[in-house]
């Protein structure tokens, strides 16, 4: 006698998570932290990425590649996460940075040669991003500061 087998089958949507543990354990904190980050998010294998324009024009992004989380802004990225760390604790501390980027809390000095980049810090005033010493300005002396917010 020939049977037949019934086999249930799941049609594939078209939202398929394809996060990394690590990727969807950061992303939940972020998102409770920052709710509206949660359209410019593009997940790709394992890991997930947020692209927009600032306010003020600056490109910003956040990464999980390569199990951390990569925070950039203008000229700046920094990361968290890299030393193994609990990805809710990176998601965490990133949401935080990025939300006193967004608040002005913290804006970004960054200084150029001529036209060309020569490094960028998170401060949170112009007074900070002065430089302190002698060897610092000695050091920055042929340099222009720019700073730069998320709302300028």
């Amino acid at each position: 006698m020939f049977r037949t087998h019934k086999r249930s089958y799941k049609k594939p949507s078209l939202f398929t998570p394809m996060l990394s543990p690590y990727s969807a354990q950061s992303l939940k904190p972020l998102f409770e932290i920052l709710p509206d980050l949660r359209p410019f998010v593009t997940e790709q294998t394992d890991w997930f990425e947020i692209k927009m324009v600032s306010p003020s024009g600056w490109d910003f992004w956040v990464s999980s590649a390569g199990n951390e989380i990569t925070v950039g802004f203008a000229e700046y990225h920094t990361h968290f996460g890299w030393h193994e760390g609990d990805p809710t604790d990176d998601g965490t501390d990133a949401a935080e940075f990025i939300r006193s980027l967004r608040t002005g809390h913290l804006v970004l000095a960054v200084w150029y040669r001529g036209e060309e980049y020569a490094g960028s810090r998170p401060v949170e005033s112009l007074q900070e991003a002065q430089p302190k010493t002698w060897c610092q300005r000695w050091w920055r002396r042929k340099q222009r500061l720019q700073i730069k917010g998320w709302i300028e």
